[in-house]
């Protein structure tokens, strides 16, 4: 939601290298600036964070915001997966397109969280794959 910090962030990239994908959340400054510059991107999505009606993510520091329980976690995950919407803190589905889909690393149970995700989405017939430059 800063378009003046979005473009340092671009020119950045630009002049490292262009074929980087960005990735940044779908509708924001990011998104806007990587597009104008003619940037490839990666929507993201997360699978342990609360949505807002707005499609926005709730404040960490608001209660609620993190999916710290690996089965809730890994179910947004799947909703995500199979119908690109994520359930919001009033409790409806809200649409989000993406490409990527990210866990956090730097919240309690990381690895358990990820561990369960990708249990829950390849259960489902999902194939986790890496995909290369």
């Amino acid at each position: 939601r800063d378009a003046k910090l979005a473009n340092v962030v671009v020119s950045a990239i630009r002049s490292v290298d262009e074929s980087l994908a960005v990735v940044a959340a779908p509708e924001s400054d990011m998104m806007a600036e990587d597009a104008r510059a003619g940037l490839r991107t990666n929507r993201e999505a997360f699978a342990d964070r609360r949505y807002l009606a707005d499609r926005s993510l709730k404040s960490r520091g608001e209660p609620g915001a993190l999916l710290l329980d690996v089965r809730e976690a890994a179910a947004q995950a799947l909703m995500l997966a199979r119908d690109e919407t994520a359930m919001t803190d009033e409790g409806t589905a809200v649409a989000i397109p993406f490409e990527t889909l990210c866990i956090h690393g730097d919240m309690p149970d990381a690895v358990a969280r990820l561990t369960e995700i990708h249990r829950t989405l390849t259960a489902a017939g999902f194939t986790i794959s890496k995909k290369s430059k």
